[in-house]
């Protein structure tokens, strides 16, 4: 059966995915802005950001099943970070790096209000930053995550077959229902909370050294496959059906640590490489190739991790801290929620 560790231990697999998951959305960006088409990774890399978000916070809600704690824990770590890059975006004319095109268009004050509230899809405002439209995504898919996991009597591969169809209709076409993009998502996000599922009667049968070779061999899956939405779900579930059966990789090694950092500051890195994109490829373009690449790298290296240390850990922790008042009658819970690790 898989076993994921305690919230102080790592689970490499999760880290490798959540890295490939990255790597992905960055890669795509950097072709698309050398004129590439590369459209294919940017979607599988975000899907693979909502396997692993609905498989680890299934994961946290049977550590600490709290529902208030669990969104408070959310907002901490998901707002503060976004609220400052949207405001740094618009205090200094960042520009969004939509569709490869670095140019600011300056956004209008109930632009700017949504993307600091992560409601654009609901608004259909102005994103100000491209990455910022599977935000408010995660944030709506949230909102359910806590009654999907006490709902644990309803076969989820039926529930996850009845997302698919939802969204097949195409819903979101209905007039008054254009605005619910969220449902075109959750096959997606359900493929993570069946990956939870499974991992309570799945055994561990595939080595561990498949695991990574797996991940690269889906995105070929997805570049050949046919360019439909149903695909996409497909290998969404693929993906969440098989990450329980996976051995997991052993830590400590230099593999391990290099899937981990990655893993660690992946939100900053979400955030930030289309500004580091920007500067290093395009306010810098006069340097020589090498001198824009090695720009780029410091770049995305350094801004995630001041992020994180400056930003996202200060707050994860607060979010910790003050989940804990929910728990405070609860001497085992509250014990849990003394760590910040989210």
């Amino acid at each position: 059966m898989l076993r994921f560790l305690p919230v102080k231990q790592d689970s490499v697999n999760l880290d490798v995915l959540r890295s490939m998951a990255i790597l992905l959305v960055v890669a795509a960006h950097l072709l698309v802005a050398a004129g590439q088409d590369a459209r294919f990774l940017g979607p599988l890399g975000v899907q693979l950001f909502f396997i692993h978000t609905c498989a680890v916070l299934m994961f946290s809600l049977e550590r600490r099943p709290g529902t208030p704690a669990f969104f408070l824990r959310r907002f901490f770590r998901i707002y503060p970070l976004s609220i400052f890059c949207v405001l740094a975006a618009v205090l200094f004319h960042i520009p969004s790096g939509s569709g490869g095109h670095f140019i600011y268009t300056p956004a209008s004050a109930g632009a700017v209000a949504s993307n600091l509230l992560l409601i654009q899809n609901l608004t259909h405002s102005y994103v100000v930053i491209a990455v910022l439209w599977s935000l408010p995504l995660e944030i709506q898919m949230y909102t359910v995550l806590p009654m999907l996991y006490r709902m644990n009597k309803i076969r989820i591969e039926l529930l996850w077959m009845l997302a698919v169809a939802v969204a097949s209709l195409h819903l979101t076409m209905i007039h008054g229902l254009s605005r619910l993009t969220i449902l075109d998502y959750v096959p997606d996000f359900l493929a993570g909370v069946v990956a939870y599922r499974v991992s309570k009667t799945a055994a561990k049968i595939i080595p561990a050294w498949l695991w990574l070779p797996f991940l690269m061999a889906l995105a070929g899956v997805y570049y050949f496959a046919p360019p439909s939405q149903l695909s996409g779900w497909c290998v969404s579930f693929a993906v969440g059906w098989l990450i329980p059966r996976f051995m997991e990789i052993k830590t400590g090694s230099i593999f391990h640590s290099v899937a981990h950092s990655i893993a660690r500051y992946s939100y900053g890195i979400y955030l930030a490489h289309l500004f580091c994109i920007w500067v290093a490829f395009v306010r810098f373009s006069s340097l020589p190739v090498a001198g824009r690449i090695v720009l780029f790298a410091i770049l995305l290296g350094g801004i995630p991790f001041a992020l994180y240390h400056a930003i996202e850990r200060p707050c994860m922790w607060m979010g910790a801290r003050a989940a804990r008042g929910f728990a405070a009658g609860d001497p085992i819970a509250a014990r849990v929620e003394s760590t910040p690790l989210i």
